[in-house]
């Protein structure tokens, strides 16, 4: 297969998963929906951990609920990190812009 032949294969296959994912984006309820929510931690490099946490339910809920497990792995009384949460449709992540949900974070509420 040489690598225009290999291009457009990967690309009919991505308009084929997108409009997939279109169908289920149209019908899905934001209020119950998956999400995955990720927290780089900013003490990385001096021993925190990373967390990923996945919920079922609103964004809010999907936000707090990774902050209380951030907090608990890393034995902290606040969050300090970069969020990254995701819309999760048809077990693949989106990423969702910081507009739609800093809102909901613990240094805004």
């Amino acid at each position: 297969m040489e690598l225009k032949d290999y291009a457009i294969k990967e690309l009919s296959e991505d308009i084929v998963r997108t409009r997939k994912m279109l169908r289920i984006l149209k019908k899905i309820d934001i209020n119950n929906a998956d999400y995955e929510v990720v927290i780089h931690s900013s003490w990385y490099h001096d021993g925190e951990k990373d967390t990923v946490t996945r919920h079922h339910g609103t964004l809010k809920e999907a936000i707090e609920k990774a902050e209380e497990e951030f907090k608990k792995v890393n034995n902290r009384g606040d969050v300090q990190g970069q969020y990254h949460p995701c819309l999760v449709l048809g077990g693949k992540p989106y990423f969702i812009l910081e507009t739609f949900w800093e809102k909901y974070t613990q240094r805004k509420r």
